[in-house]
């Protein structure tokens, strides 16, 4: 993945309708410039991890009824519980089409788009999955100009619900042919309207090398987005109104303005998440320094900010041994499911599944979905 120079923020126009908006200016002055503070706190003494077995048998069930116009495999989920008691889940890159009762799915037949919305009702019924059509052929729900649909893409991260507003960071991608080869262009602020899911505006952040769009977290009246590079995670603190800029960076001592000078605050693969437990703060991610790992593990500081200390394994992911080993199966992203109420001290996160080793692979249908794990800390 790459990055590349600072630019001034810009808007896109997507396929779907956006109405022209302004972004809304924050003066530094409605942030908190002081650095955070680092008091101590009770970190867990222990936790434990076992499957989700209800929520996965719940997505495969869905999944596996597919009559052609709904989810039936991807990566990527991110869940947010809207004001109307609605769970929406947004996804990565997404098969719709149908299982078979061998539990395989038709690849010819099975359209892949960038990113698609599941939405689950009050009762936790999974009710439809959401995207758009182009002509008579279906297109990702958040999709670039028509020209450039094949070749562009953009993979929602963190979701975070402000009013009647759903903020969205995504990350917009270049597709090669090879479909696990692709480069990062640049990351995103996506609004939508609440409760039609109306996008209406997308607001360009400026270039990094930092990937800003791995997670947000509101913590009290403050809102932190956390960013990604080279094996490590950063910080910034957002508007908790608009998540709109200017953001300020944490530099090690305070914040700064200047994105340059954002400093590392812990370990981290990429697609990792933060949250709190009690008065500490959870760094969830996969062991390796990149996105692919077979351990998930954890790490703990008693600020927002950091220093996260050593990562504890907590969960090893079973996949690899499942298949055959020259389908070359990876597991990646641990994303914490806040939508998902596990109780005061356990916590829903899910794992991606994948294999670049082998087309045929994902044939199987329930190999391209996520695994749900829940963690329990004492």
């Amino acid at each position: 993945r790459a990055g590349s120079a600072p630019r001034r923020a810009r808007r896109v126009v997507l396929a779907c309708s956006i109405a022209t908006a302004t972004l809304v200016s924050v003066s530094l002055s409605g942030l908190d410039t002081a650095a955070t503070a680092s008091p101590g706190c009770t970190l867990p003494s222990s936790v434990s991890a076992a499957p989700d077995t209800t929520l996965q048998s719940q997505f495969s069930a869905y999944a596996d009824a597919a009559t052609g116009t709904s989810w039936t495999g991807g990566d990527g989920p991110h869940s947010t519980t809207l004001p109307d008691g609605r769970t929406l889940w947004f996804f990565d890159d997404t098969f719709l089409g149908t299982v078979s009762a061998k539990g395989l799915r038709n690849r010819a037949k099975a359209p892949i788009l960038r990113n698609s919305i599941v939405l689950q009702d009050p009762t936790g019924s999974l009710e439809q999955t959401l995207y758009q059509t182009v002509g008579t052929k279906p297109a990702a729900y958040v999709s670039p100009a028509a020209l450039k649909r094949a070749t562009l893409g953009y993979w929602p991260n963190s979701l975070e619900v402000v009013g009647n507003e759903l903020y969205v960071l995504m990350t917009e991608y270049s597709f090669k042919q090879n479909a696990f080869s692709f480069v990062r262009l640049g990351d995103f602020l996506a609004e939508f309207d609440l409760p039609s899911l109306t996008l209406h505006a997308m607001t360009a952040l400026p270039a990094s090398p930092i990937q800003w769009t791995q997670w947000v977290l509101h913590d009290g009246s403050s809102m932190y987005a956390y960013g990604y590079a080279n094996g490590n995670a950063y910080v910034a603190q957002v508007d908790p109104t608009t998540l709109s800029e200017p953001w300020l960076f944490y530099d090690g001592s305070g914040w700064s303005p200047d994105a340059t000078q954002a400093a590392p605050i812990g370990s981290a693969a990429e697609g990792f998440s933060v949250t709190k437990q009690g008065d500490a703060y959870v760094l969830v991610s996969l062991t390796a320094s990149t996105a692919v790992g077979n351990s998930i593990v954890v790490s703990y500081s008693c600020s927002a900010t950091g220093p996260f200390g050593p990562s504890q394994p907590v969960y090893n992911t079973p996949d690899h041994a499942q298949y055959p080993a020259t389908w070359n199966v990876i597991t990646y992203d641990a994303h914490v499911q806040p939508a998902i109420d596990a109780g005061p001290d356990s916590l829903v996160i899910s794992y991606d599944v994948n294999a670049p080793g082998s087309k045929r692979a994902l044939a199987v249908a329930a190999l391209y979905r996520p695994r749900y794990v829940t963690l329990t800390f004492g």
